[in-house]
């Protein structure tokens, strides 16, 4: 109706032009660019998203492998490799991983070759050798020891301080 019209005038040209909008034309005008928006928005928030989604992953999946493999080193897998991942941030700290997990190993090989070593010298030797840790419990013992103090092959769970007193021997450990 007329009465509900607003007047909006324009200047072209030197002249005044008057326009009637009303109320309902404007909710409308006002709805449809809400509509055109929302189709220009959805698809950009999607992309967004998807984008989003793809760049965390590409960061979550090498690390949670990373994480195995260190996890791995821990309960003493060493040779196992990290081959398959291809992001290029990645590489240096995969690689330092890897080299770690071999150097521990060669590491370990060394100590248990010395390890042996040590325990054939000492068998190997005529007299009596005992070795015990700081919680007085037997680590080593050679056979020598074991003929001198009429011990079995199989006993274990010597404690020194024990030991020694069961044999008379005045002798604290620390």
């Amino acid at each position: 109706s007329l009465h509900d019209a607003l007047p909006i005038s324009l200047i072209t040209f030197g002249k005044i032009n008057f326009y009637e909008y009303s109320p309902y034309m404007i909710r409308k005008d006002i709805l449809n660019s809400l509509i055109i928006l929302s189709f220009c928005l959805i698809p950009t928030v999607v992309f967004s998203l998807l984008t989003a989604l793809l760049l965390s992953r590409s960061v979550t999946v090498p690390v949670k492998k990373i994480t195995k493999r260190a996890e791995g080193l821990e309960k003493g897998e060493l040779y196992s490799n990290i081959d398959d991942i291809k992001c290029e941030e990645f590489k240096d700290l995969i690689r330092a991983i890897n080299h770690m997990g071999f150097v521990m190993a060669g590491s370990i090989q060394k100590m248990n070759s010395e390890k042996h070593l040590v325990e054939v010298i000492l068998e190997n030797i005529n007299n009596g050798i005992m070795t015990f840790n700081n919680n007085q419990s037997l680590v080593q013992i050679n056979s020598s020891a074991k003929k001198i103090l009429n011990l079995e092959e199989n006993q274990e769970n010597i404690l020194f301080d024990e030991f020694f007193k069961s044999l008379n021997i005045d002798v604290k450990f620390g």
